[in-house]
């Protein structure tokens, strides 16, 4: 079941809130439990226009409401675009690495690709990788992901000349 929602309220908080609830609530999280929210911090491109990386203001009500459940640990975390290599700078640059901490998460992590650090990655073949990731022999998954309890995707909505939107 997919669940797709429109929130709009002048409170972003709320907002967010909302659409927690209209997805099903954060309810399979359990105190002590370890949660991966991933934001989309593609790039450090046009630094203050919405819709390029996720808000630091969405990112930040994500963090507090998963705080609200009792995690033990609450990672934020991406791997920019490949022609973006420095995702460090791209999450302090963003404003999000400020955002998720003052928000209560624990760690902000910024991934390195997988040819920079391979022991950070696991590769992966679900059904029907040779469509899009044969040429990869797969696709690779950050492990702090594929270790945490729950994964949070806070996605920014956009079109673009790749995937025509995503």
């Amino acid at each position: 079941k997919i669940v797709v929602a429109i929130v709009k309220k002048d409170n972003v908080e709320a907002a967010v809130m909302r659409a927690i609830e209209l997805a099903g609530g954060l309810g399979d999280i359990q105190e002590g439990q370890t949660v991966f929210i991933k934001p989309n911090a593609v790039s450090d491109r046009a630094l203050g226009m919405p819709g390029i990386r996720t808000s630091n203001e969405v990112l930040g009500a994500v963090v507090k409401a998963v705080k609200a459940r009792k995690p033990s640990k609450i990672t934020v975390g991406d791997r920019s675009a490949r022609t973006f290599p420095d995702t460090a700078r791209i999450l302090m640059a963003s404003g999000m690495r400020d955002a998720a901490l003052a928000a209560g998460a624990d760690e902000v992590y910024a991934a390195k690709s997988p040819a920079d650090a391979p022991e950070e990655w696991m590769l992966l073949q679900p059904p029907m990788y040779e469509v899009s990731w044969r040429s990869a022999g797969g696709l690779f998954a950050m492990k702090k992901i594929l270790e945490a309890d729950h994964l949070i995707n806070v996605p920014a909505c956009k079109n673009h000349q790749y995937a025509l939107f995503s």
